[in-house]
């Protein structure tokens, strides 16, 4: 019943991820429904596999961001660049949004300190369904106040679009936040509570870095 829960909520948690980066960057949800299904289930069958299986939680991050980037790419047509700068905003935008909600329900005593690094229990699927509202909310604020950015079209994109100076040393940036995401395991793994903190503080700073930039990017389209 818990590997049903976990790959149900896991497919609610990326499937929140693309609200997120749907809303912040004003594309229509509902015309790629299916498609967004598709990518959260694969990428909940993938955390399964790499936590519950294998045993190798450290790597799961790292492959949904894989995942993610490939699936707006080959699915949804998206070129290579703003893929990645999508799929990190987003990422960044929910962990915050869970690491915020974690620190709350450990206040209040719903969960442990051990929770932070594990994938099941009362305590991490009470995280994964907060977490999931804050991130439905926040992505109805966004749609309701006409908020987010517009410098990305909708797909399809060209494949072949030649990147300037500046977006060349934006994706290095966008590959440095990939490694925060990356290794967000073995901080959880190893600190605890200490590693949600050190998460938290260095994924608000990275989102605030990418948002910044995509600001500039908005106000030059």
């Amino acid at each position: 019943m818990q590997s049903i829960i976990y790959i149900l909520l896991g497919t609610t948690d990326i499937l929140v991820i693309l609200l997120l980066i749907f809303k912040i960057f004003r594309w229509p949800f509902l015309t790629y429904i299916k498609e967004l299904f598709f990518i959260a289930f694969i990428c909940s069958i993938e955390s399964y596999i790499a936590r519950m299986v294998m045993n190798i939680p450290q790597w799961d991050l790292i492959l949904q961001v894989i995942i993610l980037i490939f699936s707006l790419r080959y699915l949804l047509r998206v070129n290579y660049y703003h893929a990645l700068t999508l799929t990190v905003i987003g990422t960044l935008a929910y962990s915050e949004i869970a690491y915020t909600v974690f620190n709350i329900l450990n206040y209040i005593g719903i969960t442990t300190n051990n929770e932070a690094s594990e994938s099941i229990g009362f305590g991490v699927f009470a995280t994964q369904i907060l977490s999931e509202c804050m991130g439905i909310a926040v992505s109805w604020i966004l749609y309701k106040f006409n908020l987010g950015f517009s410098f990305v079209a909708v797909p399809p994109h060209d494949p072949k679009r030649t990147l300037s100076n500046y977006e060349q040393s934006k994706l290095i940036i966008n590959f440095g936040c990939v490694l925060i995401v990356s290794t967000a395991m073995f901080w959880l793994m190893n600190y605890g509570m200490v590693g949600v903190n050190i998460l938290m503080i260095g994924d608000f700073l990275a989102l605030l870095v990418l948002l910044y930039l995509a600001q500039k990017e908005d106000y030059s389209f």
